[in-house]
Parts: C-alpha cells; structure tokens; sequence
C-alpha cells in the first residue's frame, strides 16, 4: 500500500528517491546487502628459535695435537694427541691419546690413552680398549678397561668385558664372560656434604684483676701510730 502510494506521487508530481522511479516503472525495491563483517587475521604463535650448537668433526686420515674446546658434540674419527674438554658428547673412532672431560663418551673401535672424566655415561664397545682411569655416572662397557674406575651410577659389563683395576660403583650387573682382575666395591654415593657455619666461639668479657690495697702505706701508718703513743 505505500509503495503505491510513492509510485502515484512521483507520477503525478516527479516527487521521490531513485527507488521511488523503480517502483513507478513497476519494479521491486532493491534490497540492500548486508556489508560483510571484517575480522582481524589470527596471528599463529611465534616459536622461539633454538640455536643447534656446533660438532666438532675430525675426519679419517687427519691428524692433531693440542686441546680441543668444544661447546657441542665432538667426534674423531682422525689421529689426536692431547685434551678434550666439551660439555656435550664424544664420539671416538680411531687411535686417541688423550685426557677426556665431556658430558659422556661413547668409544667405537677405539684404542684410547688418557683418564676420562665425564657426567653422563661412558660406552665401551667390544672392539674398543682404554689405558686410564675413569670416573662417570653411568658405564656400559663390552671392551677393555685398564685403570681404576669410579662410577657414581650403574656399571654394566657385557660378555666380552675385561675390567684390570680397582672398581667402586653404586651398582653392578655383570653377564657371564666378564672378567675383573681387581677390587670390587659397592658404595652408595651421595652428594657434597652440606658445610655448617662455622661457630665462631664466643669470647667472655675480660675480667680485670682486682687491684689489693698495698699494705706498704698500712705499715707506714701503724708505724706513724706507734711513733706517736711513745712521744705521748
């Protein structure tokens, strides 16, 4: 009813809006679209990156002497002849001369000079001899061993396993064909003993010698008292 009404008013007198002339040409009155609802992108979530720290890698054929510091793995697979000192792991592949400080020691097919020292766990493959002391956590060894060890964790030896020196461990398995030509011993480890504060020890109040009345002027006045009762 009222767009008949709008169409009658713009016939007669040109009066409405542009949808007015469509409903006076007989059409229908546009609809309008709804304006699509804009949403903000979502982000994906930034992951940190980590950075991988560096191998070191000594190659077959290669040779080097002098003291290797590393913050990553090592592996030598050439001849070496001095010191490793990495906190991560050690891979040794050939003929080693060498002092050891790393997170852990994997030997294999290695014939190894030096003491070991390490915080994780040594590996001692079947075909693999060490001529040195070691001290780690943990030591799973199916070689040769020539040297006193310490091993704070578990030591397991393999079949094949030959162990020629003084053995202190938290725990031991031993497969039969394993041969120790040493002391063995099972000690439970624990960590550093806390240090108590030191007591310093109390100090007494100093008392001070009492001081006597010297009896020198007590003698004088006597002596004065009896001068003094002759006279009289």
């Amino acid at each position: 009813m009222r767009d008949e009404m709008k169409r009658t008013m713009f016939e007669l007198f040109g009066v409405g809006s542009e949808d007015d002339k469509v409903l006076a040409a007989g059409g229908k009155k546009p609809v309008a679209k709804p304006e699509p609802v804009k949403t903000a992108p979502v982000q994906a979530p930034v992951q940190p990156v980590v950075k991988a720290k560096a191998a070191s890698y000594l190659a077959a054929g290669t040779s080097l002497e002098g003291t290797l510091r590393s913050d990553g793995d090592v592996e030598i697979a050439g001849a070496f002849k001095g010191e490793i000192i990495t906190t991560g792991t050690v891979t040794l592949r050939s003929v080693i001369q060498s002092n050891i400080t790393a997170g852990s020691l994997n030997l294999i097919g290695c014939t190894l000079t030096g003491d070991v020292k390490v915080t994780g766990t040594v590996t001692v493959s079947e075909d693999s001899q060490v001529t040195g002391n070691i001290n780690a956590k943990e030591l799973l060894c199916a070689g040769k061993v020539n040297g006193d060890l310490e091993i704070t964790g578990g030591t397991t030896l393999e079949e094949k396993a030959q162990i020629s020196g003084g053995l202190v461990t938290g725990t031991l398995a031993v497969v039969k064909g394993a041969v120790i030509r040493g002391g063995v011993e099972i000690k439970a480890f624990s960590g550093p003993a806390k240090q108590e504060p030191k007591q310093e020890p109390k100090q007494e109040p100093k008392q001070e010698p009492k001081q006597e009345p010297k009896q020198e002027h007590k003698q004088e006045h006597k002596q004065e008292h009896k001068q003094e009762h002759k006279a009289n």
